[in-house]
């Protein structure tokens, strides 16, 4: 896949320059963390795609630490796979939804936690490190764990690595964070705009951005990058939505709609730009020419083989779901509003 090769030239760049990707638990344990890298791969849906991707870097003397959820273990096809990516001298631990899946009761939660460790250990994966699973849409009563975590991760966990880096003599660092520290839904964002974030993932991220760079220096510079919606192949999100919609579907609204967007690709080059030339500071990647929603889907139904049909008679609807308070209306927006970065920002 187009992506695996993007990531490739992601390993040989930092493999050039002579930074290695480290497991989880050896940057803890503190082996041989000098100019290091964590490679941190969320395992949800296919093992055989980690494997594929351990194989890079592997290929390229890096290792990473793969955070697998325990229902994969149910298929011995899988075990066998994922032992591949351990025997590869990669990290295969435990990727954990337990408060979740418990509805929020921390008794049942760690109980389940326990099982699921004891499930790991028992196909042969000694787990030192976990993460939690965070689930954006979960309807949570009584506890705010998605909350807690974004600041957890995002934030402290982002800084706490940061400093990491800084004290092994690392002098990049790269932050993927994200559109959302604006905290707007529709518009164009310039410049000038101010940084007013509405949610915890939005919050979180600039929080961390502040925490960046405050530890900046001469020594180490840090790269900033505020994307909007990442798509192609393998992500995850907002456009798995458009994918199952295209695929499942043979009508779609007609809206002529702009959205900022970033295909993987430009994203894994620019990236790779910004190692090459170990630049710092505030960055706005996004595709040269602004997305329409419906133009996507008709592109990801056509690279499907499938038929999609654009009906402007459902534009209506599009708009009266829109104006709509909570979620829905907040759904919707993100779907068929314009929000757009300013093109002068990304040149």
């Amino acid at each position: 896949m187009f992506t695996y090769k993007n990531w490739e030239k992601v390993c040989i760049s930092f493999s050039n320059k002579g930074k290695c990707g480290k497991t989880a638990i050896e940057v803890l344990d503190k082996k041989n963390t000098d100019g290091f890298l964590i490679f941190k791969h969320d395992v949800e849906t296919s093992p055989e795609r980690a494997l594929d991707i351990a194989k890079i870097e592997s290929k390229y003397m890096h290792k990473g630490s793969y955070y697998v959820q325990a229902y994969l273990l149910d298929s011995d096809k899988n075990v066998r796979i994922l032992k591949q990516i351990k025997e590869l001298g990669h990290e295969v631990t435990y990727h954990h939804d337990v408060l979740d899946s418990c509805s929020g009761n921390f008794e049942s939660a760690i109980q389940e936690f326990e099982k699921m460790l004891n499930k790991f250990r028992q196909n042969g994966f000694d787990v030192k490190t976990v993460c939690q699973h965070g689930n954006p849409i979960k309807n949570r009563i009584g506890y705010t764990s998605n909350r807690d975590l974004y600041f957890k991760v995002n934030r402290d966990l982002t800084l706490e690595v940061a400093k990491l880096a800084k004290d092994s003599k690392v002098n990049h660092f790269i932050f993927l964070s994200s559109m959302s520290v604006y905290g707007i839904d529709e518009g164009v964002i310039t410049k000038s705009t101010k940084e007013q974030p509405k949610t915890a993932y939005g919050i979180s991220k600039l929080e961390a951005e502040s925490l960046l760079k405050s530890i900046e220096s001469s020594d180490f510079k840090v790269a900033i990058l505020r994307p909007p919606m990442v798509y192609g192949d393998g992500c995850k999100g907002n456009y798995n939505t458009l994918i199952h919609f295209a695929e499942r579907f043979p009508f779609f609204p007609s809206i002529r709609n702009k959205r900022s967007m970033l295909f993987i690709d430009t994203l894994c080059e620019f990236v790779k730009d910004i190692i090459n030339r170990n630049a710092n500071g505030l960055f706005f990647p996004q595709n040269v020419e602004y997305s329409c929603t419906s133009n996507l889907v008709m592109d990801i139904a056509k690279k499907n083989g499938k038929t999609i049909m654009l009906l402007p008679f459902l534009n209506p609807l599009i708009r009266f779901l829109m104006i709509c308070p909570g979620k829905i209306g907040i759904i919707t927006k993100k779907a068929f509003g314009n929000l757009v970065y300013d093109s002068s920002m990304s040149k």
